[in-house]
């Protein structure tokens, strides 16, 4: 590895914060780290400092790739296996939530084994703790989000206790969901000193013949045998790359890094270079006031990403034509995207479609003040549901320092707001001429059959897709009924000129007649979601046609 820089490190921790030794920051932005797992020279046990370089490796945003260089453990020389278990124990995050068998269903169980099995066969006790090795018990926990009893005990790795369980006396009447419970609840409590309280949910691994890799979002990491020379180590992480199979896109993604890290100052040279429009733009910033300031800023910084995706765009498309090409050479059309996807994840049809339209239509909100396509959950009066509204008054009105009203109305600002309807309601069937609506009448639609009722009129420009927290995506119509889908707008007032904190949270007024009076009435609004900037210029185009008529008074011909 000629032309390389190298840096030695002993892994002698340089300091203690809060009990977890720290180490060399230098190491958290190598390119490569190639790590002895015996750093303190014995080798009975867990590399307990390369265990915790690479505990502190995962946690920067740094993507790091390690070759651990290993003889195994004395007990099972040139067996990596161990090795690779302490290293995924180490990283993993402990289950929480894991729910323990209770002291009374392992009181039965014990009984039970006692009283009818334990005569028959002696080691039953130490059979039931090795059936389910720590690995295989480590690749449940990886997909604990999913946990279901059940599931686990039909996984591969229940293997082993479901021919022991054959193997059961008559009289053993504990049903086997329970037993392997059991063992369940046993690995975990042998495991939980070892596993990470601060560990990754993300995290996978494999170990097949002399290949093996563990990945987490920020880590890689191979295990090399010391008989593997130092010029052979490139070739083995080559393998192991190859072996990990990471999806096309994060491959994309590494392009881009490499593109910016490789040419960033000649492509930041060349953005710079137009004298005349930087000089623009840093007027533009330098006279904006407190108010705009915020806006200006992204403004130009968004001016600057727009240029640095033109400058990498020509080499970025290259790399992912040879890619997919390549990709259609290995696997053939139809089976690119089921080898890179999981099996449960292709069958949710609706599902990818839902998430592709959220995605594509809206993102997480940014800014400091209302803009156009800002989605807004309005608090109504106690006992109502709260109701969506989408901002709809163009951008340039919206900017705290830009508005220009006549100074009636102090810092309150003018909104144009068009009110969204659950797909729930807003495409029941039989509420409009389309023919998608064959179901029977009923008051409202599900969860499940409201977002597919969305998906099946999304392309007719009518229906948006948002995904509130944690929960799915949700569709809405501009309409309470789909195929009716024109806007109908009202007028709010925002307060302090629009502008939010880090809450998102605002207060809008409101001109309500309350008994014949016009009233203003103020509402608590929350800043939810934020279409693009695509959708929501379509938005407000369409809005502007439905409230601009040609022909405002003529006379139509009635059959």
């Amino acid at each position: 590895m000629r032309g390389t820089g190298c840096y030695v490190y002993d892994g002698e921790p340089i300091a203690s914060e809060e009990g977890q030794l720290q180490f060399a920051n230098r190491l958290t932005h190598s390119d490569l780290l190639i790590l002895d797992y015996h750093l303190e020279g014995q080798e009975d046990g867990p590399g307990e400092r390369a265990l915790g370089i690479l505990k502190q490796l995962d946690q920067v945003a740094h993507f790091n790739m390690v070759v651990v260089h290993t003889n195994g453990y004395r007990s099972q020389p040139g067996n990596v296996d161990p090795i690779l278990r302490d290293i995924v124990s180490s990283l993993i995050e402990y289950p929480r939530d894991f729910d323990f068998i209770s002291s009374r269903l392992e009181h039965e169980v014990k009984q039970a084994i006692d009283d009818n099995w334990i005569d028959v066969d002696p080691l039953i006790f130490k059979k039931f703790d090795d059936c389910l090795t720590d690995l295989d018990f480590l690749v449940l926990l990886k997909d604990f989000e999913h946990y279901d009893r059940r599931g686990w005990l039909d996984s591969d790795q229940a293997r082993e206790f479901r021919v022991l369980m054959q193997e059961k006396p008559e009289d053993f009447h504990v049903n086997e969901e329970v037993v392997f419970w059991y063992v369940q609840s046993n690995k975990l409590q042998t495991m939980s000193e070892v596993l990470n309280r601060t560990g990754t949910v993300n995290i996978n691994w494999e170990s097949s013949g002399e290949v093996n890799w563990i990945c987490t979002e920020k880590l890689f990491i191979t295990i090399v045998g010391k008989e593997i020379t130092a010029t052979q180590l490139p070739e083995k992480l080559l393998g192991a790359l190859s072996a990990w199979k990471p999806h096309p896109h994060r491959l994309l993604m590494a392009k881009l890094r490499h593109e910016v890290d490789d040419k960033g100052m000649t492509i930041a040279t060349g953005i710079v270079a137009n004298r005349y429009v930087q000089a623009h733009w840093l007027e533009k910033l330098v006279a904006a006031d407190g108010d705009s300031l915020p806006s200006e800023v992204w403004t130009v910084i968004g001016k600057h990403w727009d240029e640095l995706a033109s400058h990498t765009k020509e080499n970025l498309s290259k790399f992912a034509i040879e890619m997919i090409d390549c990709l259609k050479n290995l696997y053939g059309d139809d089976q690119i995207v089921p080898e890179f996807t999981r099996p449960n994840i292709l069958v949710e049809r609706s599902k990818i479609l839902a998430d592709a339209n959220c995605f594509n239509c809206s993102k997480p909100v940014d800014g400091y003040h209302l803009t156009t396509g800002h989605i807004l959950n309005i608090k109504q009066s106690a006992g109502d549901n709260n109701q969506l509204w989408v901002c709809l008054s163009p951008a340039c009105d919206l900017v705290p320092g830009q508005y220009n009203g006549n100074g009636a109305l102090g810092s309150n600002i003018p909104v144009t707001m068009v009110r969204l309807h659950d797909a729930s309601t807003a495409c029941l069937p039989n509420s409009c001429g389309h023919v998608d609506c064959e179901k029977p009448d009923q008051a409202s639609l599900n969860d499940d059959d409201a977002l597919e009722a969305g998906l099946r009129v999304a392309s007719r420009n009518e229906m948006l897709f948002f995904k509130f927290d944690n929960e799915p995506v949700k569709a809405f119509c501009f309409s309470s009924t789909h195929g009716l889908a024109k806007p109908k707008s009202e007028q709010f007032y925002a307060k302090d000129k629009g502008k939010f904190g880090t809450d998102n949270k605002l207060k809008l007024l409101r001109i309500e007649a309350r008994e014949g009076i016009l009233t203003p009435i103020e509402y608590e609004a929350e800043v939810v979601a934020q279409l693009r900037y695509e959708y929501a210029l379509n938005l407000l185009q369409k809005f502007g046609s439905s409230v601009s008529r040609i022909g405002l008074e003529f006379a139509q011909l009635t059959q």
